[in-house]
């Protein structure tokens, strides 16, 4: 199980556990990555990801969230991510930038106008 210790810029954090098996590590995948690596919201909604790892993170940085957007984190390996948006988030693509290990990862947020 992974050891988290997050500084997370801006976003709220809430640590929970979870189990789960991590993928075989390939080299298309060094360091951290995330499946999947999008997602779409409306505001008032949320969205996850899952951060895998090869090798234990000790500290996790965050960094691209807009305002109104927070983080939850789980913390066994792998980190699921749930992206909570608030109903006064803004429209548009963010992208938001995980590092940890002396690698990062990237995130593509897509929040919908919300008028379906």
């Amino acid at each position: 199980m992974a050891t988290i210790a997050a500084l997370v810029l801006g976003l709220g954090l809430t640590t929970t556990t979870a189990d789960a098996a991590t993928p075989a590590r390939t080299a298309a995948h060094p360091g951290i990555w995330l499946t999947p690596t999008s997602g779409t919201v409306s505001p008032g909604g949320s969205t996850k990801t899952t951060l895998h790892s090869d090798e234990p993170v000790g500290l996790l940085t965050v960094s691209g969230a807009p305002p109104g957007v927070t983080m939850g984190l789980s913390n066994p390996d792998p980190i699921y991510v749930v992206f909570y948006v608030s109903p006064s988030a803004a429209a548009g693509l963010y992208v938001i930038t995980f590092s940890a290990n002396g690698s990062s990862a990237k995130y593509r947020l897509i929040i919908t106008t919300g008028d379906d």
